[in-house]
């Protein structure tokens, strides 16, 4: 590309984040950002936060993630393994994509299983 040609797309970009309604060109870019590529990674916390017991939920599907979080929340890789129970097959996939896409890892167990 030409100069001219990227001074353009930038101040097109520019323009489209500014639209978007945000107050800074800063906030602008996050909220781009947020809207290509999903919500940012969850803490490990925030993952067990959001994941049912199984104790006190009687769901009939069970989620089971593993995985590495190589430095996302610390500087030293950390194993996260997470279970949980759901009313259905869909509330136990879209948690699952959720944790899933918050490890920044290998993935070592990705799957929704009937109880």
């Amino acid at each position: 590309m030409t100069r001219p040609t990227l001074r353009f797309a930038s101040a097109g970009l520019l323009a489209a984040m500014l639209a978007i309604g945000s107050a800074s060109p800063a906030a602008a870019f996050g909220d781009l950002l947020a809207r290509l590529f999903g919500p940012p990674p969850l803490s490990i916390q925030q993952m067990h936060a959001l994941t049912p017991s199984c104790r006190t939920h009687s769901g009939p599907w069970e989620g089971r993630v593993s995985g590495d979080s190589e430095g996302t929340y610390n500087d030293a890789a950390r194993v996260v393994s997470l279970v949980g129970c759901f009313p259905s097959l869909e509330a136990c996939s879209l948690w699952r994509l959720r944790m899933s896409g918050s490890m920044q890892g290998r993935l070592i167990y990705d799957q929704c299983t009937r109880r």
